[in-house]
């Protein structure tokens, strides 16, 4: 797991609400100010593509990200 994808993890697994991926972006930089939207897209991906955050796609807007992916 690299630095990027961990800080990924870490701010949806802190998170209260499902984020999209710009609002995870934000509040990543507040912990790793040189990462990229692109980074974030991309372990967003894996991230979710492995099963550890669940992607929930939304109909009329941004997909939504959440790191606890038990059901509540």
């Amino acid at each position: 797991m690299t630095r990027q994808r961990v800080t990924v993890k870490k701010v949806l697994c802190d998170a209260h609400a499902h984020l999209t991926a710009e609002e995870v972006y934000e509040k990543a930089r507040l912990i790793m100010p040189d990462i990229a939207l692109g980074t974030v897209y991309r372990n967003l991906s894996l991230l979710s593509e492995t099963g550890q955050i669940l992607k929930l796609n939304m109909r009329d807007s941004a997909d939504r990200f959440d790191g606890r992916i038990t059901p509540h």
